[in-house]
């Protein structure tokens, strides 16, 4: 479950995005990088399809707010399991996978780990240790994602082995260069992430 990241800035996202349409890898500097944490009810800057996508390949950015509102919870319903968005109960999520996919651009998610604690500096309480996670061979990563009338959330998956010891599910994590992919008619071919190398780094 992924329920915190790092934000990229609107602006940031939108050379990305072009850099990523020219084949280039993102190219951002250092000091553009300062990123807040975003957390359920966020509103985020996301990649979408933009007009014409299906010819052109063109990307646009949005900004959505993280969560599904539900009537049967009292928070947004932040993560989209595929297993269940592609399983028989996956109702709720069918048509948002298969029309309106999306990427989240982020410096990072944090996964609390499943075993290890460690005393928080804020509060003086044992918490469970956080752990950060990114594409180790360039600063922003892109998490898939579903959206629907101003609203998305992240799609996650079994874990590979660089986030099975951490925890039990994970953000299905995309490559610059897979989001054509993400987006377009062969989405289903990225569920499996088990081969995404990812660096991690106790928050």
């Amino acid at each position: 479950m992924c329920g915190r990241f790092v934000m990229i800035p609107r602006d940031v996202v939108e050379r990305i995005v072009r850099e990523v349409e020219q084949g280039l890898p993102p190219d951002v500097p250092d000091y553009e990088l300062a990123g807040l944490d975003a957390f359920p009810g966020a509103c985020v800057p996301v990649v979408v399809p933009g007009e014409g996508a299906n010819g052109s390949g063109r990307l646009a950015v949005a900004e959505l707010d993280w969560g599904y509102p539900v009537s049967w919870a009292k928070r947004p319903v932040f993560n989209t399991r595929v297993d269940t968005a592609t399983g028989p109960r996956g109702q709720m999520w069918r048509e948002s996978l298969e029309q309106r996919r999306c990427a989240v651009p982020t410096l990072g998610f944090y996964e609390p780990h499943r075993t290890e604690r460690a005393v928080s500096p804020k509060t003086g309480r044992e918490v469970k240790v956080q752990c950060a996670f990114g594409l180790p061979e360039n600063p922003v990563t892109f998490l898939g994602g579903i959206y629907e009338d101003g609203h998305f959330s992240i799609m996650t998956c079994e874990p590979n082995r660089w986030v099975r010891d951490v925890h039990d599910r994970m953000p299905l994590v995309l490559r610059p260069s897979e989001l054509g992919d993400w987006l377009g008619p062969r989405y289903a071919d990225l569920f499996d992430r088990r081969d995404v190398e990812l660096a991690c780094r106790v928050a």
